[in-house]
């Protein structure tokens, strides 16, 4: 079995950025909505409003259907990322691979939060990155 360990550890970043880009479909056609109503206010005609704003609702129901769906798988990975971290042998391996995976931290917070340097938590994240691989073999986690 030879899997890349950082992509497999990474799927919950690209579930987070599909949902923040849902997130923002939604606020432009919430805007697009508010804008429209506001023309309509200001005495513009009323040619193909409701169906415009319709049109706008559904689109944002949808989308939010759409980042249920993706919560839920988000909740799936991180879930199985959290069991393979709680195999590896050495906690503080776990902590670094949580923290930066799981939590979505930056080196740098990581860093202050574990108390090393950050060079040499990048050093920890390697062996880290090797115990998380080989116990993903070892325990044959889902891939």
């Amino acid at each position: 079995m030879n899997i890349d360990i950082k992509k497999w550890l990474a799927r919950g970043n690209k579930i987070d950025e599909r949902i923040k880009s849902k997130r923002e479909q939604i606020t432009l056609w919430q805007d697009l909505s508010v804008t429209l109503v506001g023309s309509y206010m200001h005495g513009s005609a009323q040619t193909d409003y409701d169906s415009k704003v319709e049109r706008y609702a559904c689109k944002c129901v949808d989308m939010e259907d759409k980042i249920g769906h993706d919560l839920r798988e988000l909740v799936n990975v991180k879930i199985e990322i959290t069991e393979l971290l709680r195999k590896i042998d050495n906690p503080l391996y776990g902590l670094i691979l949580e923290n930066r995976y799981i939590l979505g931290k930056r080196w740098e917070d990581i860093a202050d939060t574990l108390g090393y340097d950050a060079c040499y938590l990048r050093h920890l994240h390697n062996a880290a990155l090797s115990a998380a691989q080989k116990s993903l073999i070892y325990h044959k986690v889902d891939t």
